[in-house]
């Protein structure tokens, strides 16, 4: 039986995880370790961050 979700791979849903980390504050070597990545370059093809994220954090940073 079919989900009806269309495009679906496992590699989609290890970079759903790994963007939901990040934006949950735990931070990348955590995420490679739980993706069991031994290279944090590997982990960070995974994560997709919007700019308005990037934003977000670095204004935080600086406030």
């Amino acid at each position: 039986m079919k989900a009806g979700v269309d495009n679906v791979h496992p590699h989609r849903f290890r970079r759903t995880l790994a963007t939901d980390l990040v934006k949950k504050n735990v931070p990348i070597q955590e995420v490679a370790e739980i993706l069991g990545h031994a290279d944090l370059r590997t982990t960070q093809v995974y994560v997709c961050l919007d700019q308005e994220s990037v934003k977000y954090h670095y204004n935080k940073a600086i406030a």
